[in-house]
């Protein structure tokens, strides 16, 4: 994966001698409530020059379905010696590391399923994603863009690029995203599971209402599953709209996806390409 992000920006980000990162592995940052782009990573750079190549280039994490924009980049660290684990953010520990010179931002919105209080929708969250990235890009507009998106994630990101189409306000950012990674985007949508987890939540809703407690109480998300059915029109608009995208832009696509059926509903994304890489 790290070798396909290199190769998006290597095409458009500059190179030379910089001087030496500082930096180390942090203590995970608790969860943003409110929705925006937060930025993670911002190098600081001191000392004598080393000859290390730098990556000026924005990296933006977009979560998916139930995701969160900490959590799901946070994965747990077994140390040998003491065989503890250490919970390590990947945007925020290790990208730095790897892309010296790159920024690095997670969009928080919210994706939850069960018990969740917004009426936003996916478009929503699209222009909320352009409007939270162009004001951190002020004075540096050119700035190369690489989106990356897991699940649901995956279809703001592009709903938010064709809406960027669509208005001038946007154009920068269009014009300057070189590359998106998509882990496990449902670009043709989900076979069977929205069906399975609407009919759940429609019987959990009920039972709530007659006899549940009030934290229990909430809107269940049936209408961010029903974007991800296979018969979506929503979401063959903007598979359609999107492709149209980038016969006119040259956008770099890494498309990762699931190769074993994942229990309980099976396999759950296929494998699509938009475009090849």
């Amino acid at each position: 994966m790290l070798q396909g992000l290199q190769s998006i920006i290597r095409r458009r980000s500059g190179s030379g001698k910089v001087t030496e990162i500082t930096g180390s592995e942090t203590k995970i940052p608790s969860e943003p409530e409110q929705t925006g782009v937060y930025l993670l990573q911002n190098d600081i750079i001191t000392g004598n020059e080393v000859g290390t190549r730098t990556y000026e280039v924005d990296i933006v994490a977009v979560h998916g379905l139930n995701g969160t924009a900490m959590g799901t980049w946070t994965g747990a660290k077994v140390e040998q010696q003491s065989h503890r684990a250490t919970k390590r953010l990947w945007l925020k520990d290790f990208l730095y590391k790897d892309f010296p010179g790159a920024r690095v931002f997670t969009y928080k919105y919210p994706s939850h399923l069960f018990f969740s209080k917004s009426k936003g929708t996916t478009d929503d969250y699209a222009e909320k994603l352009l409007l939270g990235l162009r004001s951190h890009r002020v004075g540096q507009e050119r700035r190369p863009i690489i989106f990356i998106a897991h699940s649901l994630g995956g279809i703001v990101c592009k709903k938010a690029l064709v809406l960027a189409s669509e208005d001038s306000d946007y154009t920068a950012l269009l014009e300057s995203t070189v590359g998106i990674l998509f882990f496990g985007t449902p670009h043709s949508g989900v076979a069977g599971t929205p069906d399975i987890v609407m009919m759940v939540g429609s019987i959990i809703d009920t039972l709530s209402r007659i006899s549940g407690p009030r934290w229990l109480r909430g809107k269940i998300r049936k209408d961010l599953l029903a974007g991800l059915k296979t018969d979506s029109s929503d979401l063959r608009h903007t598979t359609k709209r999107f492709g149209l995208l980038l016969r006119k832009r040259k956008i770099r696509i890494i498309s990762i996806f699931e190769t074993k059926e994942q229990p309980p509903f099976g396999r759950l994304v296929s494998n699509i390409k938009l475009r090849p890489c």
